[in-house]
């Protein structure tokens, strides 16, 4: 751990190299296991409690005798088509729990059992049914007061169980047949209606004329059908020729070998059109052959072209008998294929209206077999319905009838058992509650947890009050309350051998966030400690509103620091008002102006500044008591003041705190709460640094945090953290222990 040396400020106390003060230690405690070691007792009480209940509740209950029953389902009959029963063997168990649980089988058992015993009285029972595991075996228990009425009801009950199970089947069986017969009727109704209207479906003709026309027209339409495709297609090429032979009469002559021949087609085209169509062929090829050697008037030449000329005229007059024949074979042809068009639609509506009375015929065929299938499947299930309502459909058997009821075992032991862990289960959960709730420090871990920022500097330990006074006795030199006198001791080592920059602390403002947290023990015992050392000590009770140190050392209180800082002039020859009026005169000036005072201002500064000091030091000496202890000076509070925020800070403060360092190694004040009244953080500000005490299992977290951050707003300089009151005996408590090296049982031991 890195340390400092520090220059020597005080000459009787040599400057060493020393680490932090405090390391608190056991922080990774658990703060439950902590509060349980304390609060034991709600545990314990929790669980006697629930034991003395539990107890006192069996005891009183009159004893219980048992009687049992067993059923045994013998497995899941699979009825036939007709059958009137039948359920999932995964429900069937708990839908059986469930009826013999039933308040209308106990109530018609209880009558049972009435008539049948009239002598055994009637008394409440607590009836369980469970089914045992990997079985098909379901277990009755019975318990009750009376063990004759419980056997008589158990055994009544499975009676009225088997009885009820068969009223529903023949309650079931006679709906059914009633069902079954209301509906023979209606189908047997429906099957005549259907029969009837299959004959009169059939009265025009057989099945077979029918079957015959409708195969014969079939045969005729398709036949007329080929008719019409090819008179269609003489009709095409028809159209061809005379589209062929209009434009061979507009042009030139078809080649012989080009164009379509329509010599097939029109018999015109006789043998006369040939010959003089190659006798035309024949005259023109002569021309062309004489046409190179002769002239075009040549008379062989003209003879030629007039013998074509007469071939053509031929030919013109086979052409136009030709198209007429062709037009008169086109129009003979369309009207066939008219008249077969024609036939072609009758006979398709003759093959549909045949076709459509088959499947009329067919249609109520259908309707005959169905119906006639629906009324033999019913007229079966009406007959098997009276052979299965006397056969014995029960599958659960008796297998043990109730047996003779015996005295029920209280299990007092398992109930205190499981009494006792719910119990000790409630008493930890409320101790879990409580210490979550509680934010209250319950060991120094938790407190060097909370403000890891800032140094514990001791834990003192808690200690007996007088009975005369009620106060705590002060600590001595040669004190046997050991373990409070070391740590005292460490608390005023911490202090000196403090590793710091700078000057050593010397004005101590020692504190806490609430009343009733050991501030003032502490501050008195500190100084007395600091005193034992030899070092001129001064103890200021700076509680100006409820200051009682002068109580502790026996001194009077007529006049403190009240009477010190105030403005009034308390003692003879005072000028303080005016001093301190001059004084803030001046700084505010300096305020106003924004930087330093002039020369004859900062001059009678310094002059009422000396005035002050020396009517602050005319003032200690008349306030200051000495105590019994050597070098020990105490100041007490005085009268009670209400303004005490306004005296802190004025200049007063400032003048009797530089007086007393002047005078005294070291000064240790005493003051209110800082969240009691608002003197403290207003005077912290102006000491070298503040101890703030923390008491164990009083000092809320919440509240010292709020209190120690007051205190860094206002500047203050927090120099640790002192635990106080924690027990001798906790586990955090590592100080201190050992008695033999004190007091007697040291010379003893020498």
């Amino acid at each position: 751990m890195e340390t400092k040396i520090i220059p020597n400020q005080y000459p009787n106390y040599p400057v060493y190299p020393y680490p932090q003060p405090y390391s608190a230690g056991g922080g990774g405690r658990s703060r439950f296991v902590r509060y349980l070691r304390r609060h034991w007792w709600l545990p314990v009480l929790t669980t006697s409690i629930a034991l003395c209940l539990v107890a006192f509740y069996v005891l009183r209950q009159p004893p219980a005798y048992v009687s049992q029953a067993s059923l045994w389902v013998s497995g899941k009959v699979k009825l036939p088509e007709s059958g009137l029963y039948s359920e999932e063997l995964q429900f069937f168990f708990g839908t059986q729990i469930e009826l013999l649980q039933s308040e209308k089988l106990q109530a018609r058992a209880t009558n049972r059992v009435a008539t049948l015993k009239p002598e055994l009285k009637s008394v409440p029972l607590d009836l369980r049914i469970r089914q045992t595991p990997r079985t098909t075996i379901i277990v009755l228990e019975a318990s009750g007061p009376e063990p004759v009425f419980t056997q008589a009801f158990l055994e009544a009950l499975v009676d009225e169980y088997f009885a009820y199970r068969k009223e529903v089947r023949a309650a079931s069986s006679d709906d059914t047949l009633n069902s079954l017969t209301r509906e023979l009727e209606q189908q047997d109704k429906q099957l005549k209606v259907t029969q009837d209207q299959l004959p009169a479906a059939q009265s025009d003709t057989s099945l077979v004329m029918l079957q015959e026309q409708n195969n014969s027209a079939s045969s005729y339409l398709a036949r007329l059908t080929l008719q019409q495709a090819d008179l269609r297609m003489e009709t095409q090429m028809l159209e061809l020729v005379a589209a062929d032979r209009s434009a061979g009469s507009a042009g030139s002559d078809p080649a012989p070998g080009g164009g379509f021949d329509s010599s097939a087609v029109v018999p015109a085209r006789s043998a006369d059109y040939l010959s003089a169509r190659q006798r035309v062929e024949m005259l023109k090829r002569d021309r062309d052959e004489f046409a190179p050697y002769l002239r075009p008037h040549h008379p062989k030449i003209q003879k030629l072209s007039e013998e074509i000329a007469r071939a053509e005229e031929l030919l013109d007059v086979f052409h136009k008998e030709s198209r007429d024949q062709l037009a008169a074979s086109r129009q003979t042809v369309l009207q066939k294929l008219q008249a077969v068009d024609d036939s072609i639609k009758e006979w398709e509506q003759k093959v549909r209206d045949t076709s459509q009375r088959l499947a009329d015929i067919e249609r109520h065929r259908l309707n005959v077999q169905r119906a006639q299938g629906v009324y033999d499947r019913l007229h079966n299930m009406l007959q098997g319905l009276d052979l299965n309502r006397n056969l014995d459909q029960e599958t659960i058997t008796r297998m043990q009838g109730s047996s003779v009821a015996a005295a029920k075992p209280r299990g007092l032991l398992g109930k205190l058992a499981r009494a006792g862990l719910a119990g000790l289960a409630l008493g930890l959960g409320l101790l879990y509650f409580l210490e979550s709730s509680d934010d209250r420090f319950n060991s120094i871990s938790e407190l060097a947890d909370r403000f890891p920022e800032e140094e514990v500097l001791g834990q003192v330990p808690k200690v007996r009050r007088e009975r005369r006074t009620g106060l705590v006795r002060l600590v001595d030199p040669h004190d046997n309350r050991h373990a409070f006198a070391e740590s005292m001791r460490n608390l005023r080592s911490s202090l000196i051998l403090m590793a710091c920059s700078g000057h050593r602390p010397k004005v101590l403002l020692v504190t806490s966030a609430v009343p009733n947290e050991g501030k003032s023990t502490v501050a008195i015992n500190l100084a007395l400690a600091l005193a034992f050392t030899g070092a001129r000590v001064l103890l200021v009770d700076g509680d100006l509103r409820r200051g009682a140190l002068n109580r502790q050392l026996g001194l009077a209180n007529e006049t403190g620091l009240a009477e010190l800082l105030t403005h009034e002039p308390v003692f003879q020859g005072d000028k303080d008002s005016a001093v301190q009026l001059m004084i803030r005169t001046l700084s505010q000036k300096a305020l106003r102006s924004n930087s330093t005072l002039t020369p004859d201002d900062a001059r009678l500064l310094k002059e009422t500044i000396d005035q002050l000091d020396e009517i602050m030091a005319q003032r200690v000496q008349k306030t200051m008591l000495e105590t019994s202890v050597p070098n020990l000076f105490f100041i007490p509070s005085g009268k009670f003041a209400d303004n005490a925020g306004e005296l802190f800070l004025s200049p007063s403060t400032e003048a009797f705190l530089r007086q007393m360092r002047d005078r005294f190694e070291f000064i240790v004040l005493d003051s209110a709460p800082v969240l009691a009244a608002d003197d403290t953080p207003s005077l912290a500000p102006r000491t070298d640094g503040v101890i703030f005490v923390a008491r164990s299992r009083f000092t809320h977290a919440k509240l010292a945090t709020k209190a120690i951050e007051m205190l860094r707003q206002r500047q203050a300089k927090v120099l640790g953290l002192v635990y106080n009151c924690e027990s001798i005996h906790s586990r955090d408590n590592c100080y201190y222990k050992y008695k033999e090296y004190y007091g007697d049982k040291r010379r003893r031991a020498a």
